[in-house]
């Protein structure tokens, strides 16, 4: 769910991954990358709050009024996605702390260590995951019918 996120722990050179199923190597992991994330999303909300007090001015071709809506929507779901994926990272925390980390969360079976380093917040195996995407209702994308 991770969708739009550049930079994994997989990125960091081996050296630095010692026993990727040492909890306090995968804690620090995980905060490093949790401080990354909020770091960026911070400096979105500021590029964000920006762009809002200068749409405050008059904006002169309507054209020009609608790009500036797209790009403040895009900044909008930047935002929210990287909130999605704070939430994960905390989840997966806690999932340390429970011992329950690495463990995939529908049928209990250990999560490989290449998904953990890709995914640090997975709480799924990939079939699981697979299954979990193919229930999931995408007919909202599926465009309008013409009337009848």
């Amino acid at each position: 769910m991770a969708e739009g996120y550049e930079g994994t722990v997989a990125d960091d050179p081996p050296a630095e991954a010692e026993d990727a199923r040492d909890p306090e190597a995968r804690r620090a992991a995980l905060r490093r990358l949790r401080t990354e994330m909020e770091t960026e999303m911070r400096a979105r909300l500021r590029a964000l709050r920006a762009a809002l007090s200068e749409a405050a001015a008059p904006v002169m071709d309507p054209q020009e009024a609608g790009v500036d809506d797209v790009e403040r929507d895009l900044e909008v779901a930047l935002a929210e996605m990287e909130s999605s994926t704070l939430k994960l990272i905390r989840e997966a925390m806690r999932r340390l702390e429970d011992r329950t980390y690495g463990v995939c969360q529908d049928c209990g079976t250990e999560i490989p260590e290449i998904r953990l380093r890709a995914l640090p917040f997975t709480s799924l195996c990939r079939e699981c995951q697979e299954r979990a995407e193919k229930e999931v209702d995408w007919s909202f994308l599926d465009p309008p019918s013409p009337p009848a």
